[in-house]
């Protein structure tokens, strides 16, 4: 795989439907639209057993996952940075998603390929 462009990192605790809209709409994203050029990072603070089976359902488009206890958001956040080789990162927690399909293109057009 060729360096990524955008990290998004995904922190999550115990909010297994939250995740499953996130990594839904990161994994269109990644398969359909931008292929290559998108990371996920998904840093799970060792979660209950249904947030387990959203991660395993999704676990092809994930490229780092680290499933451990931390010490709140913001350390879920800074293993997130830690691990992500994207040019650029941007944080999607469990439940966010982009407005629409056309964020991400806006996006890339402002960036030179």
């Amino acid at each position: 795989m060729k360096t990524p462009i955008i990290s998004f990192v995904t922190v999550n605790l115990n909010n297994h439907v939250g995740l499953e809209k996130t990594l839904s709409a990161l994994s269109v994203i990644k398969n359909k639209f931008y292929n290559n050029t998108i990371e996920i990072v998904l840093i799970d603070g060792n979660s209950h057993p249904a947030d387990q089976l959203v991660i395993e359902s999704y676990k092809t488009d994930i490229d780092v996952l680290i499933i451990e206890k931390d010490d709140g958001i913001y350390d879920a956040m800074n293993k997130g940075i830690l691990q992500a080789t994207g040019s650029f990162v941007n944080f999607m927690n469990s439940g966010d998603k982009f407005h629409s399909k056309e964020s991400l293109t806006d996006l890339f057009n402002c960036i030179d390929l």
